[in-house]
């Protein structure tokens, strides 16, 4: 077996950052969207992580792609694959994984999340039969240690 590799990436700007005031009408103000810059960076993040996957010629097959169910991170993932120039990209899921994402601390974002069937009808990129390695109790708390 050859080398693995481990990318980790964080999602783009959130639109509420530049926006906070779409907090207030927003339906699911937890769960905000990119902002024009985040899809850039994103954008940009997928040449980058092309370009590295070309220089050690991982192929399509090989790799893996986990994302928090969050609108903001499967934007940036569906962003980030577009870049992707390998053969066979286009086949490349991504598998939503409850287990990536931060603790809630009491805002209560996490379960106000829409299903992962009803974000697979917008991002079809999605693979909504993967089952999540890990699904953490709603809401979360940070152990009483950490605290």
């Amino acid at each position: 077996m050859g080398f693995q590799s481990l990318y980790i990436i964080r999602h783009g700007d959130r639109y509420d950052y530049s926006y906070p005031e779409w907090r207030e009408r927003a339906n699911r103000p937890g769960d905000p969207p990119l902002s024009d810059l985040g899809h850039a960076q994103a954008r940009e993040t997928g040449e980058y992580l092309n370009s590295l996957l070309a220089e050690d010629n991982i192929l399509a097959e090989d790799i893996i792609i986990l994302s928090s169910p969050f609108l903001r991170c499967i934007q940036t993932t569906t962003n980030i694959l577009s870049q992707f120039t390998m053969e066979n990209a286009h086949q490349l899921r991504i598998k939503p994984e409850d287990s990536v994402w931060e603790v809630d601390s009491g805002h209560d974002a996490h379960s106000d999340l829409p299903t992962v069937v009803e974000r697979g009808c917008y991002f079809p990129r999605l693979d909504v039969e993967h089952k999540s390695l890990f699904v953490p109790n709603i809401p979360e708390k940070f152990p009483d240690e950490f605290v």
